[in-house]
């Protein structure tokens, strides 16, 4: 196919001479394929789309044509018209053999060129070619609006931010806008160096003033960094120093900004400048703190209070044998040394207790610096034991009755019990109270109960030593439906522990309703549910027994070591009143009904070579477990056990106990933990034991709570009001008081003073009472009974 063509003045001639070569197929590199027609339908301009439309009439030949539309700069004639057009549009089809296609492409707003012809999109035309570079061109036109298209320059280049500040590999960030919209960056020694995009990121190693440049077409602009030197890090000296209370402390600061600000606890609070003085009114660790406004430092100074002189406190105090004593030293350096003691022997810390195994006068020394300072003891022979109570499994349970069991051993004092019982653990029945002086099994047969009804039931002792109440045993009386009988287990069926080792079990089978019990030397000694626990005294073989309420039982057996004894540590314990606001720890403290009282127990290794631990890493693996039981009339706080001052679970009053971390060699371990006094508890002694075990030795420590009748003034006794030998007169006048005050409330038959004169009795009692009747308003309305009776 040969093809002349050309463009005069938007006039299309267009000269085609078809010549054949044969039959051959063209191939895609092949200049033209034969007979391909082609018009352009509608011209479009002014922006509107333009069609055109093309046929492949070969019939071996596969064609790709163009249709393009131009924009025109230069008038149609003059030079440089055609090397002016640019493409502004196209759209390339792909014709198979006897194919048609429709072309559809845009057009601008200004004076624009439509040429339809065969091969790839032409983006430019030439004056020198003759007009179209193309392989064959079928048809073209001229279209458009009422003027010639126009060069728009690009937007004038800018980079921003013009400046900024940044430290030394901190990241600068920068934008473009203007230019052709394609931008390219350099940083110089940034990193990165370079980068695309209106967007660009990069930061420096070194400080000074850094340059960035981006580049738009022919268009370049710059934007200015100033990198930071790196700050000079701020100091504060000294560091730690030591001084006593009303000292001056003198500090320095070096580095920064310059710009320091002081403040401080002490006196006074804040200064400016490169010193800074500052003394302290009370002891304890300090901190100071300088900032220059960027960087923040701190300095530590150490105050020591004005050594005082060193007293022991009780200067004297009578205890029984093997009762544990607490021994306080106050002034001094604070450093305290103990020596004199029973078991410990010696001690440190502000606090010592120990106990005498002989009877006698006893001293123990304090020293502290150069001071020493001395308290005495008389220790007496025997000391006084709360009864000793266990309880045992209900029998001869029916559908409407039950026999309740336990054991006491009154330790030699007599002793009243009593059984507690009823459908929960707040129980409401009481069995008529039984008095014995000597050990013995209790048993006291219950009536009126219901059938197929769980009853909880406790035992309850009490001496002049104080009460104990043993924990809740449940039993279910018969009736209705009985399940048949089932094989009970228990696990595991073996173990093998040391003396007062705790060692637990587990029953399985049976109809649920599990009983325990075991040899007299186990504490307890019996129990029921599904788990039971308890520790021996003695070595040997054991047997536990678990039997179940439907006839089955089942044993397993316990090998009791003798255990390594561990004499190197010790325990202590105290107690204080924080309703008094008491703040010192002692071994007994007064307190009345529902008073808050603070108990501490101190656990030390008095040897330097020895470390406890509960950590199998460390040494010989001891076991540090502490518990304390908490006697009837005090319940504990929930969530107020702290080791060290740290809070820890709860766990130490409910029989698991806590375990310590690592002891090392003379370290001590300080556990307080709060509790109040029953509302129901008016009086007596509430002895509160603690015990560290450690593997399977087990010390005890004992703090004694005396509770006095609400409106009783705490510690009235102690206070000196006269010579000594006063005191016989006070007591005659006491007594005659006492006489003239029972006439007038109890042999008078006008009942007007007994009333005025109890109601003056209420009148000046010098605590709040709590909404519920004092002894002195029970007394009160026995008087107004008596009053009423007939042998008033």
């Amino acid at each position: 196919m040969t093809i002349t063509n050309k463009k005069i003045l938007g006039i299309a001639i267009v000269l085609v001479g078809l010549t054949f070569a044969g039959t051959s197929v063209s191939t895609v590199n092949a200049a033209t394929c034969p007979t391909l027609y082609g018009h352009i339908v509608h011209p479009g301009g002014n922006g509107y789309p333009a069609t055109a439309t093309a046929t492949n009439g070969s019939d071996n030949c596969t064609a790709e044509i163009t249709f393009s539309a131009y924009k025109v700069y230069v008038t149609p004639g003059h030079p440089g018209w055609l090397d002016t057009q640019t493409l502004f549009d196209s759209q390339t089809l792909t014709f198979a053999p006897g194919e048609t296609k429709t072309f559809t492409v845009n057009t601008p707003q200004c004076y624009a060129q439509l040429d339809l012809y065969e091969g790839p999109a032409q983006p430019h035309l030439s004056d020198a070619a003759g007009g179209f570079p193309g392989q064959n061109l079928l048809s073209y036109l001229f279209t458009g609006g009422s003027a010639l298209c126009t060069n728009t320059p690009p937007p004038q280049l800018s980079c921003s931010p013009a400046n900024q500040n940044v430290d030394i590999n901190q990241s600068a960030n920068f934008s473009a806008n203007g230019g052709d919209g394609t931008y390219s960056w350099s940083s110089g020694s940034g990193s990165p160096s370079t980068g695309n995009g209106a967007n660009f990121s990069s930061s420096w190693n070194t400080s000074g003033n850094k340059t960035v440049t981006v580049t738009s077409g022919s268009q370049t602009a710059t934007c200015s960094v100033s990198v930071n030197p790196p700050a000079v890090e701020l100091s504060c000296q000294p560091q730690t120093q030591t001084i006593n209370v009303g000292d001056i402390a003198v500090f320095s600061a070096q580095g920064g900004n310059g710009n320091y600000n002081w403040t401080s606890p002490g006196s006074p609070a804040s200064g400016v400048g490169a010193n800074f003085s500052s003394a302290f009114s009370s002891a304890g660790v300090k901190t100071v703190n300088v900032t220059d406004g960027t960087q923040t430092k701190q300095c530590s100074v150490t105050v020591n209070e004005v050594a005082q002189n060193l007293t022991c406190s009780p200067s004297s105090q009578t205890g029984n044998v093997n009762d544990y004593l607490t021994f306080s030293a106050q002034g001094g350096s604070g450093n305290y040394t103990w020596n004199g003691g029973g078991n410990p022997t010696t001690g440190n810390g502000t606090s010592f207790v120990t106990q005498f195994l002989t009877s006698g006068n006893k001293t123990v020394t304090v020293t502290s610096g150069s001071q020493t300072a001395t308290c005495s003891a008389y220790i007496n022979q025997t000391s006084c034991i709360q009864p000793s109570i266990y309880l045992n499994a209900a029998n001869n349970i029916t559908e409407n009755s039950a026999t309740l069991n336990g054991y006491i051993d009154p330790q030699g004092k007599p002793t009243t019990y009593y059984f507690e019982y009823g459908v929960s653990q707040s129980y409401g029945y009481t069995t008529n109270s039984q008095t014995i002086t000597s050990p013995q099994t209790v048993t006291f047969s219950i009536y009126g109960l219901q059938p197929n009804t769980t009853y909880y039931y406790r035992l309850v002792a009490q001496s002049e030593c104080g009460t104990n109440r043993t924990s809740a045993f449940s039993f279910t009386t018969p009736g209705g439906y009985t399940p048949p009988q089932q094989q009970i287990y228990c696990n595991p069926q073996n173990q093998n522990v040391n003396v007062n080792d705790w060692v637990n079990f587990n029953a399985t089978g049976g109809n649920g309703n599990y009983y325990w019990s075991t040899s007299g030397d186990a504490s307890p000694y019996s129990g029921n549910g599904q788990s039971f626990g308890t520790r021996f005294s003695n070595n040997g073989t054991k047997i536990v027994t678990v039997s179940s309420s439907n006839g089955g039982s089942a044993q397993c057996i316990v090998y009791i070591n003798t255990p390594q004894q561990y004499s190197n540590f010790q325990i202590t314990k105290n107690v204080l009143n924080r309703t008094l606001g008491q703040s010192v720890y002692v071994n007994n403290v007064e307190a009345q009904s529902q008073d808050l009282v603070e108990f501490e127990i101190r656990v030390q290794n008095a040897n330097y070579n020895n470390n406890y631990s509960n950590n199998n890493n460390y040494y010989n693996n001891y076991q540090i477990l502490v518990r304390d039981a908490l006697p009837y009339g005090l319940t504990y706080v929930p969530g107020s056990t702290r080791v060290n001052n740290n809070q820890v679970a709860d766990g130490l009053t409910q029989g698991s106990g806590i375990y310590l971390n690592n002891n090392y060699g003379n370290q001590e371990q300080i556990i307080r933990f709060q509790a109040t006094v029953n509302p129901d508890r008016i009086d007596g002694l509430l002895t509160n034991q603690a015990t560290v075990t450690i593997n399977s030795d087990t010390r005890s420590a004992y703090a004694t709570v005396t509770v006095r009748p609400r409106g009783t003034v705490l510690g009235a006794a102690d206070i000196v009001t006269g010579p000594e030998d006063t005191l016989p007169i006070v007591l005659a006048l006491g007594f005659a008081s006492a006489l003239a005050a029972y006439y007038l409330l109890f042999h008078r038959k006008d009942a007007s003073p007994k009333l005025n004169l109890a109601s003056a009795i209420v009148s000046e009692t010098p605590r709040v009472e709590p909404k519920k009747k004092t002894e002195f308003e029970k007394m009160l309305e026995r008087i107004r009974t008596e009053e009423k009776s007939p042998d008033a």
